[in-house]
């Protein structure tokens, strides 16, 4: 992509975050986390034994239910363990995009906003992260779903324009490169559902456009991988076991690539 292309888009993105507070009044991003908006158990959980400079993956219920690996915390310790760095996972159940970029809807949420995270002080690493990995997308995809036939709902430009700033956030906050997770597109979570989730991937593998932007392609990894899902799940987006265990790989190995390429310290 050419360097005007990349202004082009970050000055679209720019434009999306002064109407921020616009959208946020005339109702279709809500002033509070209420109803479907509510998020549930964010937390932030490390392994700060690594070296060089920091990752930080922030994520959503896909991560933070993978009980039986121990959730976020066996994510970053597997990260840290296969790439060498210090590694902080930021998860919430129900935690969008759009979340992550409007502060009011994350007051009291120990995980905060994506802001807070990229500019969060540790002690031991001494820096802030230079890769940020961005695992969100399906509660975005299910809102739009959910508020589809509300007047002053959830929008797509919401959606899309929210995955466009986090990305934007990213990049401005010392981060070098930027891992976008697409969201399953599997039939079997609802033709609308998958309409929207084919929106929010077109944003979220934009980020692979850039110089330092990578893309983990989970929608194409998992796209015929039944058994990784969870047979249990109505919304046919949370994991099995081995789908876990196939999600935190992809996003560890392509932090990895990350790491070898020499573009993210």
């Amino acid at each position: 992509m050419s360097l005007g292309t990349i202004v082009g888009i970050r000055r679209a993105v720019s434009a999306f975050a002064v109407g921020a507070m616009a959208l946020t009044l005339s109702g279709c991003i809500p002033g509070e986390p209420t109803g479907r908006w509510t998020v549930f158990g964010s937390a932030i959980t490390e392994n700060d034994t690594g070296s060089g400079p920091p990752v930080l993956i922030v994520g959503d219920s896909l991560i933070a239910f993978a009980d039986d690996l121990r959730g976020p915390q066996s994510l970053a310790d597997l990260t840290r363990f296969v790439t060498g760095r210090s590694t902080t996972v930021a998860t919430g159940t129900g935690v969008s995009y759009a979340h992550v970029v409007t502060p009011s809807l994350m007051v009291g949420q120990p995980m905060g906003t994506l802001d807070f995270l990229l500019n969060r002080y540790q002690p031991k690493v001494k820096s802030k992260p230079t890769i940020t990995v961005l695992a969100l997308g399906t509660n975005d995809a299910r809102l739009l779903n959910d508020e589809r036939d509300e007047p002053r709902g959830f929008t797509l430009e919401d959606a899309t324009g929210a995955a466009a700033s986090a990305q934007a956030s990213a990049f401005a906050n010392n981060t070098k490169c930027v891992v976008g997770v697409t969201v399953t597109e599997r039939s079997q979570a609802g033709a609308a559902f998958v309409a929207n989730a084919k929106q929010i991937n077109g944003i979220i593998r934009a980020v692979g456009n850039e110089r330092r932007g990578w893309v983990a392609d989970w929608a194409s990894k998992s796209r015929y991988q039944d058994g990784w899902y969870d047979a249990t799940d109505p919304q046919h987006t949370h994991l099995s076991k081995e789908g876990a265990r196939q999600y935190f790989a992809l996003m560890y190995n392509t932090v990895l690539a990350a790491v070898k390429s020499g573009d993210c310290n």
